[in-house]
């Protein structure tokens, strides 16, 4: 349980490149495997950063939403009740559209949205303050 945050960023821009270096200062981190996203986490790994980072694969056919339900499920078996104690408590969403696919997704793990911005949303778990 010690890589457990109260915050998780998932990050489905493929394009997101050198924008996760703030964003892994915050938090664990799940970002696409595009190629840019690839160089970048390459360039912040050289560096001590104090949460996880994880990669997982992307897929460009997938809109946001659809890339976003897709490692919804496994985030929350990293960093939920299942594994950490406390779990995490707020998820901030880069690349992806609140939408209809978005908001199935987020109820699927418990949670519900917070906030929506021009580069996503932030959601938080049920019953969180």
């Amino acid at each position: 349980m010690e890589n457990c945050s109260p915050a998780v960023a998932v990050i489905v821009d493929g394009e997101f490149g050198d924008r996760v270096v703030p964003v892994s200062a915050s938090g664990a981190l799940w970002i696409a495997g595009s190629a840019t996203n690839q160089a970048a986490v390459d360039r912040l790994r050289r560096h001590d950063t104090p949460y996880e980072i994880s990669v997982f694969q992307y897929d460009p056919g997938l809109s946001g939403a659809e890339a976003l339900a897709g490692i919804l499920p496994v985030v929350d078996l990293h960093h939920g009740r299942y594994s950490c104690d406390p779990p995490f408590q707020r998820l901030v969403v880069y690349g992806a559209r609140l939408n209809e696919a978005a908001l199935h997704a987020l109820a699927l793990i418990d949670f519900e949205p917070e906030a929506a911005n021009v580069d996503g949303f932030t959601a938080i778990a049920r019953g969180a303050a």
